[in-house]
Formats: structure tokens, sequence, C-alpha cells
């Protein structure tokens, strides 16, 4: 009779079926008829995965052992084994040899329980086709860049396999790093980090400022090697998701339909690369002037300190000040009062400014300078009295932070009509993109201060520091007149 199922009544015995390395069935060495049942499922899931279950004994018995062992459950017998019949070899005595060590690998966990196909293999197949896309799309890049660089054979080949180098450093990492923490993760990482590299090119390594300074070729070199770094690890961490999650029966399915996707990948890139080179020159030539760039820095300052405002304001004055709820919520609604009358202040004071005989660039530059360096005092304070405070002089002074920054929409948001007024949706939604980023970064930043230091005061320091960055770039590089008409 075969593990896994009951034995024909309480007091008889029955035998475990022979496993690998042995010749003969055994005595059931279980302590019980849902042990054995156990081990019965054990069995035929581990036989689905292409491994081996072997009885597991208490710890320090051998496997003759199990016969001799006293009944360990009320009503079970374990009686003397029968005597050999025709084709069945003798059972183990003490002093021979027990046969194999036993194999206690233990069952896979949970999250490697094979699952069905097309979860994995249809995924994997999108994430290989972003893979090879964003392999290809240079080859077809480098035509128009290498003309604009007057870059000759050599250095687009050189170019060319800066990618490889990257390619070829976390091959084996990669394979390592899957099988020990798992192809999901592994690949999933690997897709962030490749496709932030690839948005290093455009926006960092051909920049105005790379080519002043002569390093257009390193910078690209750069990147194109870091993109290599994070889609090295892509196939070694595809081959482990299969091998980890997909039943031996249907891995090659699997690895097919990953590989389809692979390919496709480069029929795709192929495709949508002359279509995008061709509406992306305008995203370039947006991300190649000075005065976008003021205006994208000056975004990513305001938008840090507002979203790290918004969300953790009520936490602020309950935590630090002692505030209940109810209270905190309530007096969190006084900075944004302010905030909502400041912007409307701004209007006005720029129309008054340039009614008065202020250049354009002096009001904007003007404005947003008080938007930024206005509310320094107020941080200080802040970050100076901590729970000190009284709760009127923190409340105060966060309404004054607030409102004072709101001034801004007449600097850094008015000059966006300014610079680009027949791309101004465009660079606008292009700037908030940039400032989103910076405040998912300063809320979390914030959430992790707060909690390593338990308080505040750091926060505050930082987004002064980020205040006065701010006024010094949008200051040195904007240029308010039409640029992008």
């Amino acid at each position: 009779m075969q593990c896994g199922t009951a034995p024909p009544r309480l007091g008889s015995m029955h035998l475990c079926s022979p496993t690998v390395g042995t010749s003969a069935a055994r005595p059931c060495p279980h302590a019980s008829a849902s042990a054995c049942s156990a081990h019965g499922r054990a069995t035929r899931f581990k036989s689905a995965l292409g491994l081996t279950h072997r009885c597991a004994l208490p710890r320090g018995a051998s496997p003759f052992q199990a016969s001799q062992a006293p009944p360990r459950h009320p009503g079970m017998v374990m009686a003397t084994p029968p005597e050999p019949g025709p084709g069945m070899a003798p059972p183990l005595n003490p002093g021979t040899d027990p046969g194999p060590a036993q194999d206690h690998t233990p069952l896979p966990s949970a999250d490697l329980a094979p699952v069905s196909l097309w979860k994995i293999a249809a995924p994997l197949a999108l994430a290989l086709a972003v893979c090879n896309m964003d392999r290809i799309c240079l080859s077809v890049a480098m035509v128009p860049l290498a003309a604009e660089l007057q870059w000759a054979p050599a250095r687009q080949g050189l170019v060319q396999s800066a990618f490889l180098w990257g390619y070829m450093a976390t091959q084996l990492l990669g394979g390592w790093a899957a099988d020990k923490y798992g192809g999901k993760t592994v690949l999933g990482w690997g897709i962030a980090w490749f496709s932030l590299s690839s948005l290093l090119l455009p926006l960092l390594a051909v920049t105005p400022l790379t080519r002043s300074l002569g390093l257009v070729l390193p910078a690209v070199l750069l990147t194109r090697f870091l993109v290599g770094l994070g889609e090295g690890v892509a196939m070694p961490a595809m081959i482990s998701l299969v091998a980890q999650r997909v039943s031996p029966a249907r891995s090659s399915a699997a690895l097919g339909a990953a590989y389809t996707g692979f390919h496709s990948g480069n029929l795709l890139g192929l495709v949508l690369s002359p279509w995008l080179i061709a509406r992306g020159h305008r995203l370039a030539d947006l991300l190649g002037n000075s005065s976008v760039w003021a205006i994208i820095v000056a975004t990513v300052v305001n938008h840090w300190g507002y979203f790290i405002y918004l969300n953790w304001m009520p936490t602020y004055f309950y935590r630090t000040l002692g505030l209940d709820l109810r209270s905190s919520s309530l007096l969190s609604m006084l900075p944004w009062a302010a905030m909502a009358g400041g912007a409307s202040l701004a209007g006005g004071l720029a129309e008054m400014l340039l009614a008065r005989g202020w250049p354009r660039r002096r009001m904007r530059c003007g404005i947003q300078s008080l938007a930024f360096l206005g509310p320094l005092v107020a941080l200080a304070v802040l970050a100076g009295g901590g729970s000190r405070l009284s709760i009127p002089v923190a409340v105060g002074a966060m309404t004054a932070a607030l409102g004072i920054t709101s001034l801004g929409q007449a600097g850094f948001v008015g000059a966006v009509g300014d610079v680009a007024p027949a791309a101004a949706g465009k660079l606008f939604g292009l700037c908030n993109t940039f400032g989103t980023l910076a405040g998912v970064a300063g809320v979390q930043v914030a959430g992790i201060v707060a909690e390593k230091t338990g308080s505040f005061t750091l926060v505050f320091q930082i987004t002064g520091a980020l205040y006065v960055l701010g006024t010094l770039v949008f200051n040195t590089w904007l240029n308010p007149e039409p640029q992008f008409a």
C-alpha cells in the first residue's frame, strides 16, 4: 500500500512504496494515518516538480528502526513485518546497509509553487519585449545622433558596444541573484534600472552643459553601460523564474512564449523608433534649453515642499505639538487657506510690477526669489523649536511658509507661457512630471527621517536648502523671452 492511503484498519500494518535508491517497500514509519496521508500529498507535490520525497524519520532514527519503533499513538500497533513474498526484497535488519541517506529537502515555499503557465509566460514575454525594444532603439537613433554630433563610424561602434560591456558584467551576478532572491524580483529591479538609465541619455548625456564641457561621448558611453547593466539580468532571471514557477512539463512552452516576446521587441523597436524620433525632436529641443531647466528645477523644489506639507502637516501637529486628531485636521486648513490667498495675490503683484516698468525677467525672478527665500525664516523657526514651540507659533510659521511659497504661481509657473507660448501644455506637463517625482521622493524621505530621528527638524532644513538652490538656478538660467513659438 502506498503512503498517503489510509491503512486497512488500526492495528494493521501498511508498507511505504519504494523510493529512489531502494529496491523494495518497507514498513511505514509514520506516527499516524494522518501523517502518512500528509506524506503522500508531499510525495505527489514534489513529483510534479521533478523532486524526490522520502519518508522523514525521527531525529537519530534509521530506516530499519521504523519497524521496531514502539506504538506512537493510541490504537496503532506496528506489527512485525511479514515474510517477503515472491518479488519482494527482505526487510532490512539491524546491521545491514540502510541504503542511501535520507533526503530532508524541505518542501518548496508557497511562492515557489507551480502556477498557471500564462501567468508567468505572458508577463515575461512583455518584459523581454521591452528589453529588446530599449536595446535596439539606439541602433535607429544612432543615424540622426551621429549626424548631429559628427561621429565617425568607429566612434559609433564604440558607443554601440558600451551596452554590451554592462550586459556582460551582470550575467552571472543576475543568475545568482535570481536563484537566491527570485527571478521576479531581480527582473523587476533590472527593468526599473535600465528604464531610468535610458532616460539619462537625453536628459543628462546630450545637453548644452555636456557639449560645452566636451563630455558628450563619455556621458553617452556611461549611460549605455548602465542600460546594459540593467538588461544583463533579464535573461538569467527569466530562466530562473521559469525553473522555479513552471512545472517541468510546461517549461518549454513558457520559454517559447518568453523568447517570442524577446524577439518581437526587435520588430516593435524598429517600427516605432522612426515615429518616436520624428516626434521626439520637440521634446529634445525643450530639454536642451536652459530656461526650460530653470523652470524644471523650480518645479522640483516647489513640489518637494508642497507634497511634504500636504501629506505630513496633520502628523506634525499631532505628534510634535501633541494636538488631538480633530484639532490637527482643523488647524491644517489655515496654511492651505493662506496658500489660496497667496496664489491670487501673486497675479496682482505680477501685473503691478509690469505696469511699473519692471522687465519681465526681473519680475519673474523677483517674485520667485520671494516665494523661495521668504519661507526660510518660518522653516528655521519650525526646525529650531521642535516640540518646544507653542501651538500658535508653529501654526503661524507653517501658514507663513505655505502662503509665501504660493507666490511662485507668478514665478516659475508663469514663465512656462513666456518661454513656450506655442508648447506651453507640453512644457508644463514635462515640468510637472519632474515635480511629481520630487514629491514622491520628498514624502518618502520625510517619513524615513521622522522615523529615524523622531522629529521633522531635518526635513525642514533640507527643504530650506533646496529653496536656496532653486532660487540660484532660476535666477541664473531663466530667459523669459519666447523660445518655442
